[in-house]
């Protein structure tokens, strides 16, 4: 079966990148559509529940969207993109770093070691969230869904650019005025992604109508 379906070897595959393409976008769909689902709660706990009850839901929210930052964050990152994750593997004709700390030190040690983040700088850059438009058709993507593929693909664009920052010397702590705009603007596309989902979260969910039910069914009963 291994030869008929041209399977590799264990051995030729050890890091497993051949058998998962990426499950990034459907992560986030999952916990996106979780949030939706937990406003739809929300919505009806702060019309009919009691003041804890909404309290409780309301805390599940940012629970949930802390779950949902984690991933699309990760999506801003380009190394989260691509195989080239841990170093640049396979050939290498522009000698691109092969080190495994690079993933590290893009995920938050240039930072730590250089400087923080400007957040006043970041804060004046960020737009304020919109709603992601539905699809012109019903044979095309959700529109939610649509716009995380597009922004990963985006990200996934800057790997080689990243890389060739790391090249010229640009995301060193004795130079790091280029890498610092680059991974600046990183955290301010990631935020208004995030931003977005979690907006069009808020607008796209529905009352919950079996927690309605539910909930003036307990109306009733408790006179």
């Amino acid at each position: 079966a291994r030869s008929r379906l041209k399977l590799e070897l264990p051995e030729a595959n050890a890091d497993h990148i051949k058998n998962y393409p990426g499950f990034l976008p459907w992560s986030i769909n999952e916990h996106y559509l979780k949030l939706v689902s937990a406003f739809s709660y929300l919505k009806v706990f702060e019309e009919m529940g009691t003041p804890q009850e909404t309290e409780n839901a309301r805390a599940n929210i940012i629970y949930r969207m802390g779950v949902l930052s984690h991933f699309v964050g990760d999506a801003s990152q380009p190394l989260h993109t691509t195989k080239h994750y841990n170093g640049w593997t396979d050939d290498n004709p522009k000698d691109y770093t092969i080190r495994r700390s690079f993933h590290s030190w893009i995920d938050g040690k240039f930072f730590i070691t250089t400087q923080a983040p400007n957040e006043a700088v970041l804060k004046g850059k960020v737009r304020t969230a919109v709603l992601l438009k539905r699809p012109a058709s019903i044979d095309l993507a959700s529109s939610h869904f649509q716009a995380v593929v597009n922004y990963i693909l985006e990200q996934h664009k800057l790997v080689i650019p990243l890389y060739e920052l790391d090249k010229a010397g640009h995301l060193s702590k004795e130079s790091p005025e280029k890498g610092r705009l680059f991974l600046h603007q990183q955290l301010i596309t990631g935020g208004q992604m995030l931003g977005d989902l979690w907006f069009t979260a808020w607008k796209e969910a529905p009352p919950d109508r079996f927690l309605q039910g539910y909930l003036a069914n307990r109306k009733l009963t408790d006179k």
